[in-house]
């Protein structure tokens, strides 16, 4: 209240001021035009007369309208001089801005009491959150030593008393049982040996009779069937008219070179795997040779058997007639594997 009754004072004796200087400003200028205004009062008279009529009436509104603001120009004649005209004039436009200049006047004041005003309220605030501010950390410091010791005597009790360690309880002797007897340990199988590697076979002799000695052994030989086989040969060739044959000893233990190979090597066939064909063996051992019979048996054999068997056969029978073989070599030979004969001829 204080600050706005100042206010208004102030801009009472700004506005005179500024009135004053306002009139003292048009004055000088209509001093200057002084002339020119009483040409214009000569020329026409009726406007002059209107106008100061009019400027009574702007005197009279401006006086009714600011009292105070005019005081200072009650001892001025106004009505007759042309200065009186003049200053007429310049107060009825200070009386028609007055009111706009009030009016800002009073805007400005309103404008900056509200400003102080809210600087006030604002000061009033901060003030009020920094007593609050300070009251809350009072608090806060006296309220911390509560809680440390509170918060001790929790962590205090939060720690269980050790509890007495339960006695072991003693549990009932299972009843003993046998052991289980050990299993025996599997026994090792035996590896199986290996296969002895077959030696081996030595190189044949071309030597007929190293290689026959190398061979045949007596024991196995069954000379005298030989001879009744090359009998009964004979017997047969002659019933056909064909010469008797001869026996050459080298087809002799060429033939049972054969049928001891037979045996050791366990193999019935013209085609032996030591010695070849009949035709490489005799070529082996350098003799002459034409055709070959074999014949074996795992039963008993005899010289009947073996000249049955063959006559009955053609390709065996005709070996035997052919007319133009001369001599012969027989060789049989007994083992565990057999009977076995072979029949060469030439």
């Amino acid at each position: 209240m204080i600050k706005t009754i100042k206010t208004k004072k102030a801009g009472k004796v700004r506005k005179a001021l500024g009135i004053m200087l306002i009139i003292l400003l048009v004055a000088g200028v209509l001093i200057g035009c002084n002339e020119s205004i009483a040409e214009s009062e000569e020329v026409s008279g009726d406007n002059a007369s209107e106008e100061s009529s009019e400027s009574r009436e702007a005197e009279k509104t401006t006086l009714e309208y600011d009292e105070d603001t005019l005081e200072s120009l009650h001892t001025l004649d106004l009505k007759d001089s042309t200065l009186g005209v003049a200053l007429s004039r310049a107060i009825t436009l200070t009386a028609i801005k007055a009111p706009e200049i009030e009016d800002q006047e009073a805007e400005r004041a309103a404008e900056e009491a509200s400003g102080e005003d809210e600087k006030e309220e604002d000061a009033k605030k901060e003030k009020a959150e920094k007593e609050k501010e300070e009251k809350a950390e009072n608090t806060a410091a006296s309220t911390k030593e509560p809680e440390s010791k509170s918060g001790q005597t929790a962590a205090a009790a939060s720690e269980p008393e050790p509890e007495p360690a339960p006695e072991p309880k003693q549990e009932p002797a299972s009843k003993s049982e046998p052991a289980p007897a050990p299993k025996p340990a599997p026994e090792p199988e035996p590896e199986p040996e290996p296969e002895p590697e077959p030696e081996p076979e030595p190189t044949p002799y071309k030597d007929l009779d190293r290689e026959y000695n190398r061979m045949v052994q007596s024991s196995t030989v069954r000379q005298s069937i030989e001879q009744e086989v090359v009998s009964k040969i004979n017997a047969a060739r002659k019933e056909r008219g064909a010469s008797p044959l001869k026996v050459a000893s080298e087809l002799t233990k060429m033939a049972r070179i054969k049928s001891t190979d037979m045996s050791v090597h366990d193999y019935f066939s013209h085609t032996s795997p030591i010695y070849g064909s009949p035709f490489d063996m005799a070529k082996f051992f350098g003799i002459r040779l034409r055709s070959e019979n074999i014949f074996k048996t795992t039963g008993g054999g005899s010289a009947d058997l073996v000249h049955s068997r063959f006559m009955d056969s053609e390709g065996h029978r005709n070996n035997r007639m052919n007319s133009s073989f001369n001599e012969v070599g027989i060789g049989i030979v007994v083992t565990g594997n057999g009977f076995f004969v072979t029949e060469l001829f030439r």
